[in-house]
This record gives structure tokens, sequence and C-alpha cells, in this order.
């Protein structure tokens, strides 16, 4: 077993991004450390596992029972639904997320192509969630792939983002991550997973491709 929770437990320092470190700060300040507010971000974030876990140390989320072949990083529980773990880095490390299990990657282009030759050929297919780790901290990576289901895909008429970015780094919503939406949502219908119960709606409805 390898990922990030193994370095977490040897090395008792979890990956944080700075506004995390000033959550926590703001929960001991303002509420105390006996608090729900200062347990609910220390539990995620801070509280180091004392031992690896059993049976799902050797099992990826995408590897559950399912019939058929998928290319690397795709996983299909639903006749019109993919999930499409991108990449695996996140902005900081939840010490509890099952992803910690797997070894760290980023879809090379051609894992990509795979993945989007997989999505044109079934037309049952209309949705994806894009995932990981977290795609919105891969502007780039994530382009690359939409650009892709745009072209090679015209099944696919609505993507959701699964992201922790507006919590786990605020800042890290920058100009080009709006930009992303407002360059494909005359083509797709874009929803934020409710990893973080939002949904940012276009101003276009999806057009017939």
């Amino acid at each position: 077993m390898a990922g990030q929770l193994r370095r977490i437990i040897e090395s008792q320092k979890p990956h944080l991004h700075e506004y995390a470190r000033q959550l926590l700060k703001r929960a001991v300040d303002q509420h105390g450390e006996d608090s729900a507010e200062y347990r609910g971000v220390y539990n995620q974030y801070f509280r180091v596992p004392e031992g690896l876990p059993g049976r799902a140390a050797n099992t990826r989320h995408f590897e559950a029972t399912m019939s058929g072949e998928y290319p690397f990083g795709l996983e299909r529980l639903y006749r019109r639904v993919v999930v499409i773990d991108l990449l695996t880095a996140c902005a900081s490390e939840c010490v509890f997320c099952v992803r910690g299990l797997y070894d760290r990657y980023t879809l090379s282009s051609s894992q990509v192509q795979n993945v989007c030759r997989y999505l044109a050929a079934d037309p049952y297919l209309e949705e994806v969630l894009i995932t990981g780790g977290d795609p919105l901290i891969a502007p780039v990576k994530l382009r690359e792939l939409v650009d892709l289901i745009v072209m090679e895909a015209p099944n696919i008429r609505t993507v959701r983002i699964g992201t922790r970015l507006p919590v786990q780094n605020p800042l890290g919503m920058r100009q080009q991550a709006f930009k992303f939406f407002e360059d494909y949502n005359r083509q797709l219908l874009f929803e934020i997973s409710r990893r973080i119960q939002v949904i940012i709606p276009t101003r276009h409805p999806p057009s017939n491709r």
C-alpha cells in the first residue's frame, strides 16, 4: 500500500494549505478547543491516524464490482454517468480520505484520450463527474479533458466537478477557473458537485452540438 496516508502516518505531518491552519486557529480563538467548531476542523486535517486501514488498503474506489473493462481513471456504476479521477492531488489532505491510499498520479494525455474514446462510444452516457483529488487545482489538465469531451463525445451534456477548493483555499478560485466555465457554458451544463453542496448554473442552456 502506498500513497499519502502512509506518509501522513509515518511522518505525522499531513499536507495542509495555510487556509486550513487559519481555520483551526480561528476556531480556537472564537470557540475554544472543546468546541464542535474546533473538533470539526481538527478531526478532518490534524488528527493523524494511529494505524493503516484494513480491508480498504488494497482497494481503489473505481475497482468496485463492475462488469466490463474501463480505461484507467474511469469508474462506471450507472448507465448514464461515469466518474473520472483526473488526478490525486488536493489543496489539502483530509486524513480520512480513501484517496490517501493511492499512489499519486495525474492522467496522461493518452489516458485522457482513452477515457474520451470510451465516452464517445456509448450513446447512453450523458453525464460525467470529474473528480480526484481536485480538478480545479489543475486547470490546464482539466481543460485538456473537457476540450476532448466537447470535440469527441457530444453525447455528454452535463459535467460535474468534484471540488473542495472553495472551502480549502478560496483564493485559489482565480479568474482562470471562472473563465473555464464561461468558455464551455454554451456546450455543457456545469455543476459543482455536492461535496460542497453548491451548484453553479450556466447562463445558457446546452446547445445542440
